[in-house]
């Protein structure tokens, strides 16, 4: 078999499914945010799982995207990375390849807190990650 010319690879990534009890909205809100596209095409992504997210990846492509990859997997979203990706599941088409040096040059930055102003104290509101239940977090002024 001859050697993958520069820049194509031999993998394929697949969101191979969604596990029972995730929040689609958080999930498609940690996609979104993790690749940097918008909210609506994330949304429609996740919906259609499962569905080839990346193909004809390389090897250090792929070591580059699995610790986002893991983030990912940590609001809800199963991944499947293989050398022979299924032939009746649907693709996504990026209009061009994405670039994964650009895309995940840095480790996964934690998801946002939301910080909500209080006249009292600050609160914080935290999400979980699996199942999208909100925490809201009071701290008080000592004295």
């Amino acid at each position: 078999m001859p050697e993958p010319e520069k820049g194509q690879g031999e993998y394929s990534i697949i969101l191979s499914s969604i596990r029972h009890g995730a929040q689609l909205t958080v999930a498609s809100a940690e996609l979104a945010r993790i690749l940097s596209i918008d909210l609506k095409i994330a949304a429609s992504i996740v919906k259609r799982a499962p569905i080839i997210l990346f193909k004809d990846v390389s090897k250090e492509e792929v070591d580059l995207a699995k610790p986002h990859l893991v983030s990912l997997a940590r609001v809800g979203l199963d991944f499947k990375i293989t050398i022979s990706p299924p032939v009746n599941v649907p693709k996504v088409n990026w209009p061009t390849k994405p670039d994964f040096l650009q895309l995940f040059r840095e480790p996964p930055a934690a998801a946002p807190v939301q910080v909500l102003p209080s006249a009292v104290a600050v609160s914080v509101q935290v999400i979980c990650p699996c199942c999208g239940s909100s925490l809201q977090l009071h701290m008080l002024p000592l004295g």
